[in-house]
């Protein structure tokens, strides 16, 4: 606190965290993981996110490896979104946190298939749609993971 007559610098009633050196204090974070597992997920969704845009954006389609073209795009954009959801939320996170990262992984889908033309590959309405079920199921998982490992752990501590 300060001279009298003058505000306290901060609320009364709340403790100050301690500062430190780093720049995130992960001691207060309320991520079910490690940080450095976080961190495994979001650079597995970077690299994910690059192979997804080098290979949308090649000048001939490589050929399907899932066994067709709609099937790739599913499974590409459910593997980005599974990374993308466990690496930037939380067992604990609201459901519209779930739903933002989803619809982000849906609109780059509708971004790269707006930008394919440019680079002499076609855009198509089922390519977004596949991208769309594909995120969906990718969150889907992870959610349901993510869940379902916080109520062993809880169910364990009450053991």
């Amino acid at each position: 606190t300060g001279p009298p007559g003058r505000l306290p610098d901060r609320p009364v009633g709340r403790k100050r965290r301690p500062t430190r050196d780093l720049p995130i204090d992960f001691r207060y974070s309320t991520s079910h993981m490690k940080p450095t597992v976080n961190l495994a997920f979001r650079v597995a969704a970077l690299l994910c996110l690059i192979a997804i845009t080098v290979l949308s954006f090649t000048g001939d389609p490589p050929d399907p490896v899932a066994g067709s073209d709609k099937a790739d795009h599913l499974l590409a954009y459910a593997v980005l979104s599974l990374f993308v959801t466990l690496g930037f939320s939380h067992a604990r996170s609201r459901p519209i946190a779930w739903i933002a990262l989803t619809l982000a992984c849906v609109a780059y889908g509708g971004l790269v298939e707006l930008v394919q033309p440019s680079f002499g590959r076609f855009a198509e309405w089922k390519d977004l749609l596949a991208d769309a079920i594909g995120s969906i199921l990718g969150a889907g998982f992870a959610v349901f993971g993510m869940t379902t490992v916080r109520r062993r752990r809880s169910a364990e501590r009450r053991i």
